[in-house]
């Protein structure tokens, strides 16, 4: 499948929103130069794919064009969050990207869930010759414990959404960062809207969410098919997927040594949390932590090298 894609100026911006099936679309924004050469981005779970805007100005200066989209279900894209959803979209979008604009190479970006589909997509032979994936768990069942999948899956629509409701007011009054992104989508000049939201991600039936994740396929089962370049980045203290003092968990472990690339490399980030900050409030950007400025500099170096 390729994705249609089209071009807006907004608000002194270029948006780009992939097509991809009726019902699901990808919305997203392009840097451009005279490159014939890109990389597109994907954020993870309920981020909004304006926190990875400095990485893409970044990789747009070292001579690369680069798209940033919200994944399905998130931000202003459409579709339903369901990782196999997600992987066609994601396939499809490169596929398109490559097609419209002549490229004649393209990278792929994942933070967290992104990362997930981004591989996932690239074991599928995926039109990229190379990617970075971060913070990016083997399988979503182990960043979601199932206690928490079974108690989701029983809470009522209209108690989710008006518990985001009051998290949306409390977290309104206090962050500025949530008020310029989740808050704008989630309450219009009407109101506020149908579904629960909780960061960038809609939530429109919790039983139908948690059942897409314990469905979800797992990357660690795709990893052995993976034969293109790849950089994984992790933070050192990473509690979302379970790493401590550097210490990577098993699953992941077993997952890297299963890939077959003969050009891979990990970078485990010692003192940095699952957004590759030292602390990460909600609706932060990913890597925004002077600290760790670094950790954008080793991914623009890692295109840079194979795709300049």
């Amino acid at each position: 499948m390729t994705a249609k894609i089209r071009e807006e100026e907004k608000d002194g911006k270029i948006e780009v929103t992939a097509d991809i099936m009726p019902g699901v679309e990808l919305v997203g924004n392009f840097y451009d130069n005279l490159s014939n050469n890109g990389v597109v981005l994907f954020p993870g779970f309920n981020e909004h794919r304006s926190s990875l805007d400095e990485l893409a100005k970044k990789l747009n200066k070292a001579d690369l064009k680069v798209w940033y989209f919200d994944i399905n279900s998130q931000g202003e894209s459409t579709g339903s969050f369901n990782m196999n959803q997600i992987i066609e979209s994601i396939y499809a979008t490169e596929s398109g990207l490559r097609q419209r604009y002549g490229l004649r190479k393209l990278g792929a970006h994942g933070n967290s869930v992104g990362g997930m589909a981004v591989g996932i997509a690239a074991a599928k032979n995926s039109p990229i010759e190379c990617m970075c994936l971060t913070a990016t768990p083997a399988g979503l069942q182990d960043i979601f414990p199932e206690w928490a999948r079974n108690l989701l899956s029983y809470a009522p629509q209209s108690v989710l959404r008006y518990i985001t409701i009051a998290r949306d007011i409390i977290l309104s009054s206090s962050n500025q960062n949530y008020r310029e992104r989740t808050h704008k989508q989630f309450k219009t000049e009407k109101g506020y809207q149908p579904y629960a939201q909780w960061g960038a991600i809609k939530i429109y039936d919790p039983k139908e969410l948690m059942e897409s994740i314990n469905r979800a396929p797992r990357l660690d089962d795709f990893a052995f098919n993976i034969m293109k370049p790849v950089l994984f980045v992790y933070g050192g203290e990473d509690q979302t997927i379970g790493i401590k003092d550097s210490e990577l968990p098993s699953e992941v472990k077993d997952m890297y040594k299963s890939i077959r690339s003969k050009d891979k490399r990990i970078l485990v980030v010692k003192g940095a949390d699952h957004s590759l900050n030292t602390v990460t409030d909600t609706d932060d950007c990913f890597n925004q932590d002077p600290k760790f400025a670094f950790v954008k500099d080793h991914i623009v170096e890692h295109f840079a090298k194979r795709l300049n």
